[in-house]
């Protein structure tokens, strides 16, 4: 696999969700990046774009200066 790609697990590691949730995201949340196909039956993701979506939907906290 391209270094740039990652699996699911690592999807869900890098969110701190299951990996369910990733399945979830992907078929429910019009915002999740698309996988990538390799292949017939295996995808991955872009970690750019997953690190990116990561840190634009990240729950606010209390201290988050964002508005």
């Amino acid at each position: 696999m391209r270094e740039d790609l990652i699996s699911t697990e690592d999807v869900a590691s890098i969110l701190g969700v299951s990996r369910a949730r990733v399945w979830q995201l992907r078929t429910h949340d019009s915002t999740f990046p698309a996988p990538v196909w390799i292949g017939r039956v295996e995808m991955a993701w872009s970690r750019a774009e997953i690190t990116a979506w990561a840190t634009e939907h990240r729950p606010k906290t209390n201290n988050d200066p964002r508005p």
